[in-house]
């Protein structure tokens, strides 16, 4: 696996350094410099909030939104705690809108919208850098949740700054980012004819965009071979149920290189990916399960389950991470900001596939 660009080259700011970190996922040699100068850049959490200290410490405000308001959304996470509704999901966005509206993306290009589908969510949209790619770079693509009812891929009261942000965090990583909405799965939904049908259409989009970048990225600038997928919840699920069927990807398989599933719905909440995962018996992607401190018991014992079933499964547990300080979907909305704990983990996550 391969990425590049020159994209990766521009700007001092701190979100470019980072992402140029996290672009080392992939394992390129020309990010590994970058990776080196973030590894260096620890971001410490106590009772006064964020802080930074290395490298990245008089970079952290220029690009990566006011640290005091980031540690304002991380205490105001801990106040809402594992409380989950759609008042919850609300004041989330209210936090991370406020740490957005203070991150600058330069050198990315507005996003160009696309639909793969007659439905109402068979969109995407491809963010891209204003630079020339030097070689192909990767695709990030991005599998929001549906937000208690909400399935759009911008949440409602952003702004438009979450999960558009995703998309950026793409670009500005030096590569091509994808952000898609899709027909989701309903958490409780349980077993039987109705789950194994909403499991279907969502794996089904996501294959369909899949194939979309297969055919058209290269144009852009990306690399086909080098998709990564990173969803969260309802998009978790999704994105597991493509991964553990066989019928449900594409003629080549998967075609995904590494996945990331933030607090997703599996075991009680959703309980047919786990006798998917238990099935199946194609190509294995290398895959990252993050749970949240404050995700629901639920949430946290399908993902345990999950991880349990992979592990008897396979010769080796998926690599599993608790972002603390974090509820269900914060983890993802930190992406690109101050608070790089998320982002962090996603580059220990590449020291596990390399």
């Amino acid at each position: 696996m391969k990425l590049g660009g020159k994209a990766l080259l521009i700007g001092g700011s701190f979100v470019v350094a980072v992402l140029a970190g996290a672009a080392a996922l992939l394992h390129a040699p020309m990010f590994h410099r970058h990776a080196a100068a973030l590894h260096g850049a620890a971001v410490l959490h106590d009772g006064a909030g964020i802080q930074a200290s290395g490298p990245a410490a008089t970079m952290i405000g220029e690009s990566g939104g006011d640290p005091i308001v980031n540690a304002r959304a991380r205490d105001g996470v801990a106040a809402i705690g594992r409380r989950w509704d759609e008042a919850a999901f609300a004041e989330t966005v209210a936090l991370y809108t406020a740490v957005h509206r203070d991150v600058e993306w330069p050198g990315v290009l507005e996003p160009e919208l696309f639909r793969y589908g007659p439905g109402a969510e068979q969109t995407f949209e491809v963010y891209r850098p204003e630079q020339e790619f030097s070689e192909p770079g990767p695709v990030f693509l991005f599998l929001h949740g549906n937000g208690l009812g909400n399935s759009d891929r911008i949440a409602a009261g952003s702004g438009g700054l979450i999960y558009s942000h995703l998309g950026k965090l793409g670009a500005a990583a030096g590569g091509i980012g994808v952000s898609m909405d899709y027909r989701h799965v309903s958490a409780g939904a349980g077993e039987g004819d109705d789950i194994a049908a909403e499991l279907e259409a969502g794996a089904e989009d996501l294959r369909l965009v899949i194939e979309w970048i297969g055919e058209n990225i290269s144009s852009y600038g990306g690399d086909p071979d080098t998709i990564v997928v990173v969803a969260n919840s309802e998009g978790a699920t999704t994105t597991a149920s493509y991964l553990f069927n066989e019928d449900w990807q594409t003629e080549s398989g998967p075609n995904v290189a590494a996945a990331v599933l933030a607090s997703g719905l599996f075991g009680s909440l959703v309980p047919a990916v786990e006798q998917l995962a238990s099935d199946y018996e194609g190509e294995r992607v290398p895959l990252a399960l993050w749970t949240a401190e404050y995700d629901t018991a639920e949430v946290a014992d399908g993902i345990a389950d999950l991880r349990e079933t992979l592990c008897r499964k396979y010769d080796g547990c998926p690599w599993t991470d608790q972002l603390e300080g974090h509820n269900h979907v914060s983890h993802v909305m930190s992406l690109g900001t101050a608070d790089t704990d998320a982002m962090n983990s996603l580059i220990r996550f590449y020291h596990t596939v390399r």
